[in-house]
């Protein structure tokens, strides 16, 4: 409709159905509003912990144009002139809200009317949402952040106000910030049913997230047999998040700090964590594979052998009791295959033997041992001093097969009060040593844990081959110069 001259006007609309059902509803139009002037606003229950039993109104002003006074009517008799009043309505249900602006020299003047539910009875309907870096790689520097829409009451329609002066209407959109810092973000929902309208902001912050915030979990199988596709998730995150989004790889999230998720199928699942607190800046995600009902376990193998002279039989089988190829390696450059196999070696000595199956799944899993053939008057003694200068050394000291071949396991021994150590009964081989100090008179920090060889790192230690007459094998510790003790942080997936 064009109107002949500016002014308020009263619009009604009357409808009328062919079954005799009829109904109007009236408003106040202002036509013709100097330009640059606009009337906006938007509304929360004041119990954000109780929203649909809350009939306390926040109303914030959102209009253009620069204006001086307010008019609020609530339609429920009510007027008030405050900017962003707080209204209690006297009971649930829909009022028809209008606010009209102007200023003093009649440069501006507007008016906007809108359906506010109060109580929500629609029920159900109560917009939320929770967000986390889209730049998993580089959360520090991201000025992108992913929404994601977790509102009750099936809306239809979204509008997202980034508090950048840019908006939206997807559902779950990506958002690039021009800037870091604090932004209030709102989301408005609407649902199929007109009772369903409720509005919702919270303090976003948008990079540089703070130190100590790390996002980390841990899962079990909720079965204590391990057979179950019921994963108990466990959150372990540091900086103290208040708010949780797991994907857990199957189509399916949760909002809960330790949720429990069942699986509809065994399988591997990339599960993902974005945890978040906006009042300390903290934002991190973390991603792992989850294997469901013991898919891995079924691919193990374990074995056993028993010596006689310089022959060795083996019995090898599946965890799972899967049917399998086996493969072995004697560790002398002969094989064979078959779950039961002898073998006889050329001369004695350490081996190491190793097993590899192939169930009908598809799955390779290698398993390896050491074992010993020939005179057992070969064993030896390894010995030596642990020395930190002319200092008392308590702690003690590791003997590990070279390589690290851990299923063979690593022996222990403890320093005594004069630095020595022994290690007896030892099968030839070789070895690495390392000597872990505890303190160096009465100090915890003075030196580090160091290897045979007088070297801190595996790589560079000097190995030990037994078979030679016996040697004094000592260590001078390396001092932990120039290091400054202090809190951190050590962490990774086995």
């Amino acid at each position: 409709h064009v109107y002949a001259q500016p002014g308020e006007y009263i619009v009604t609309l009357v409808i009328a159905t062919a079954g005799g059902c009829s109904s109007s509803s009236t408003q106040l139009v202002n036509v013709s509003q100097p330009s640059g002037c606009q009337a906006s606003y938007r509304y929360y229950p004041i119990d954000s912990l109780n929203m649909l039993l809350s009939n306390t109104i926040q109303f914030v002003d959102q209009s253009y144009g620069s204006p001086e006074l307010w008019f609020w009517n609530f339609g429920d008799g009510t007027t008030s002139y405050e900017q962003n009043p707080v209204h209690e309505f006297a009971q649930f249900g829909e009022y028809m809200v209008c606010l009209t602006i102007y200023n003093l020299d009649s440069t501006c003047y507007d008016n906007i009317c809108l359906p506010v539910w109060v109580g929500n009875p629609a029920g159900g309907c109560q917009a939320t949402f929770t967000f986390f870096p889209a730049d998993t790689l580089n959360l520090l520097v991201s000025n992108t952040l992913q929404f994601m829409d977790q509102s009750s009451g099936n809306p239809i329609f979204w509008h997202w106000d980034f508090g950048d002066g840019t908006t939206s209407t997807e559902q779950n959109p990506l958002h690039i910030f021009p800037n870091e810092g604090s932004y209030q973000v709102c989301l408005s929902i609407t649902g199929a049913d007109s009772n369903c309208f409720s509005d919702y902001c919270k303090q976003v912050w948008v990079g540089n997230t703070a130190p100590g915030c790390r996002a980390m979990f841990y899962y079990y199988p909720a079965d204590s047999l391990n057979q179950s596709n019921n994963i108990q998730f466990a959150d372990q995150s540091l900086g103290n998040p208040t708010e949780w989004l797991w994907n857990f790889g199957d189509g399916i999230t949760s909002t809960g700090q330790n949720p429990l998720h069942l699986y509809q199928q065994p399988g591997i699942y990339h599960v993902c964590l974005a945890i978040s607190n906006p009042t300390a800046q903290c934002y991190d995600t973390v991603c792992h594979e989850v294997s469901v009902n013991a898919i891995l376990d079924s691919c193990e193998n374990v074995f056993s052998a028993s010596v006689s002279g310089l022959t060795a039989t083996f019995d090898g089988s599946m965890v799972s009791g899967d049917t399998a190829s086996f493969t072995w390696e004697f560790g002398d450059g002969y094989t064979a295959t078959g779950n039961q196999v002898a073998h006889t070696y050329i001369i004695g000595g350490l081996y190491t033997v190793t097993l590899t199956t192939v169930s009908t799944r598809g799955c390779v899993f290698s398993s390896a041992s050491m074992i010993f053939l020939g005179d057992t008057a070969l064993v030896q003694t390894i010995q030596g001093t642990i020395r930190a200068g002319s200092l008392p050394v308590s702690g003690v000291v590791l003997l590990m097969p070279q390589g690290g071949i851990w299923n063979w396991g690593a022996q222990t021994t403890a320093i005594d009060s004069m630095g020595v150590y022994r290690f007896e009964g030892v099968m030839p081989g070789s070895y690495h040593l390392l000597a872990v100090p505890y303190s160096v008179a009465g100090d915890t920090m003075a030196y580090l844990p160091t290897y045979y060889g007088n070297v801190i790192f595996w790589e560079q230690a000097s190995a030990i081959t037994l078979g030679a007459a016996a040697l004094a094998y000592d260590i001078d510790l390396v001092a932990c110069n120039g290091i400054i003790p202090g809190d951190a942080l050590i962490n990774g997936n086995i």
